[in-house]
């Protein structure tokens, strides 16, 4: 493209490659339908495991199966299961498992699904962004989605892939056409959003802060808690994620004037989501909403309106997209090398 960087970092690539990925993403998920439904046709129980950004997916894939297609289901970090496997033995027994991972090589991951075996999970489903990997012998059903795999250590376009294989298949399961649809279409948006808004998210990450805080509800609240664990990783900044009116119980008393908010108001009851702005802005906290339609600019900082893709379970990505953005700037500003922050691997390897 005419004038287009050439020192982008890997992470810069890998962000604004999300969405075309993500087109691919939904294609296979929706060649594999057969399986799909199979597989949540003889699910009573699902858990979900993962760790780190993959576990924080898997909180809001949990809350996807479980009010979308009623099945119960849990979110496990895979590495609580491993070490506490006899804790979680009446849940495991006759479960179905569900396990996201980038690299499909995550100690903790493998023998977590053996031990979960061991204690009669049934069938297991993999997503992973690798392929052929070890994972893929240890499960019944593999979705491999390597053009979603992030080379850089951390984390932006696997876990946007992950939830969009996963909601693609929840949706294929309960035949949910107007989400269906609006996966299918997401990337269309992309252009459009990224000219309007980047600028603003470059001034969101020059703005006074040095605290993030994600604010979020309903079944994507473990997405967004993925999006507080970005500022840790890419720009090194103490972050945290809450539900939305839940922050007037204790967290209020952390935000400052030093914090920036980035908040998801949903369509129901806005006035006590706005009314929690204006508290916000009591305390000095640059404040950022996403929206789903216009909103009055004067109560917050930054006002960003999501694409209007018929679902905003499909929206909220771009929401993703905008966290990444933010901190990914914030980290170019800081010096920080987003690519190979200190102390943080792509994936765990445990002796054992």
């Amino acid at each position: 493209m005419k004038g287009e960087r050439t020192d982008m970092y890997l992470i810069e690539k890998e962000i604004k490659d999300q969405f075309s990925a993500m087109d691919k993403t939904v294609a296979l998920v929706k060649s594999q339908e057969e399986q799909i439904v199979t597989y949540f046709g003889s699910a009573k129980k699902i858990i979900v495991l993962g760790c780190g950004s993959s576990y924080m997916i898997g909180k809001s894939a949990a809350s996807l199966i479980l009010n979308m297609t009623g099945i119960s289901a849990y979110a496990i970090a895979a590495g609580d299961l491993l070490l506490n496997t006899n804790i979680y033995k009446t849940l495991i027994k006759d479960a179905s498992l569900l396990v996201l991972s980038r690299s499909g090589s995550t100690t903790e991951i493998l023998l977590a699904i053996q031990s979960a075996m061991l204690q009669g999970a049934k069938e297991c489903l993999s997503v992973c962004a690798a392929e052929n990997a070890e994972i893929s012998a240890l499960c019944t059903y593999n979705l491999e989605i390597p053009w979603s795999f992030d080379k850089s250590v951390c984390q932006t376009r696997t876990v946007t892939n992950l939830y969009a294989a996963v909601l693609t298949a929840v949706a294929l399961h309960v035949k949910d056409r107007e989400v269906l649809g609006a996966l299918e279409k997401a990337s269309g948006y992309y252009a459009s959003f990224a000219l309007e808004y980047d600028d603003t998210l470059k001034d969101i990450a020059k703005a006074q802060w040095s605290h993030g805080v994600v604010i979020a509800d309903g079944m994507v609240s473990g997405l967004a808690e993925e999006g507080a664990l970005a500022f840790k990783e890419i720009c090194q900044c103490n972050s945290n994620y809450y539900h939305v009116l839940d922050v007037r119980h204790g967290p209020m008393v952390m935000i400052s004037k030093d914090t920036l908010v980035l908040q998801l108001i949903t369509s129901d009851k806005k006035q006590l989501q706005y009314d929690l702005l204006t508290d916000l802005k009591k305390k000095g906290a640059v404040c950022v909403i996403f929206n789903s339609a216009e909103a009055p600019r004067s109560k917050a900082d930054f006002s960003i309106t999501l694409p209007q893709t018929d679902s905003p379970l499909v929206s909220v990505l771009f929401m993703m997209y905008a966290v990444q953005v933010i901190t990914y700037e914030r980290a170019l500003q800081s010096g920080v090398n987003p690519d190979n922050p200190d102390g943080l691997d792509a994936w765990i390897e445990l002796k054992y």
